[in-house]
């Protein structure tokens, strides 16, 4: 098996509530998208997937269960994004334990928004610095929930080629959550549908 064919993440049988069982695998340096209607489970199953939501069934990383993983070690490698961030300190740089200056500029910003406080920022500029700061844990595996989708066309953009750029250079795993039919299309190699609880390949 080639690198590029090498899968690095699965999801085995994945229930959770009244939702699956869903399978799903990733291969290296792969972007699987999801996309489904409004209340479909999307948001739940990249959570399960993330170890963050009760579930049954099993996930992998590189072939070794999640419960061989200490929680905080799986969720740094694993590592899920919301649509709507979190933040916990009014300084935005307080959240930040490293930085990448070249990143920030591509997403718009200089180093000065580091003393900003939390408040001044719109839900545009969160969003997009909510990216950053997952992509400098460096997660083998990215769940993207909607991450563009308080953006305008620009910083649309500025995201996703972050984001393709971080997966070639890293040969990162993502799975993409977007109600962007055009999105997934330009950007995934594979496309699924999550509705009554089913996920199917398209």
């Amino acid at each position: 098996m080639s690198e590029s064919e090498k899968i690095v993440f699965q999801a085995q049988d994945v229930q959770l509530y009244h939702l699956g069982p869903y399978n799903l695998d990733i291969k290296k340096g792969e972007i699987a998208g999801i996309s489904g209607p409004s209340g479909a489970g999307k948001t739940l199953f990249l959570r399960a997937c993330a170890d963050l939501e009760p579930h049954e069934g099993q996930l992998f990383l590189e072939n070794k269960p999640a419960s061989e993983f200490n929680p905080a070690e799986w969720r740094k490698k694993v590592t899920f994004l919301s649509t709507l961030s979190q933040w916990w300190y009014d300084k935005v740089g307080d959240h930040f334990s490293a930085m990448n200056t070249d990143w920030l500029n591509q997403l718009g910003f200089d180093e000065s928004v580091y003393q900003w406080t939390v408040s001044r920022l719109s839900s545009g500029e969160r969003q997009r610095l909510a990216v950053l700061r997952v992509l400098l844990l460096k997660p083998m595996v990215l769940l993207l929930d909607e991450p563009t989708s308080n953006l305008d066309g620009n910083n649309v953009k500025r995201v996703q080629d972050l984001i393709i750029s971080y997966q070639n250079d890293k040969m990162a795993s993502i799975l993409w959550v977007s109600h962007s039919k055009e999105q997934i299309e330009s950007l995934a190699d594979r496309h699924y549908w999550l509705e009554n609880g089913t996920l199917a390949e398209l």
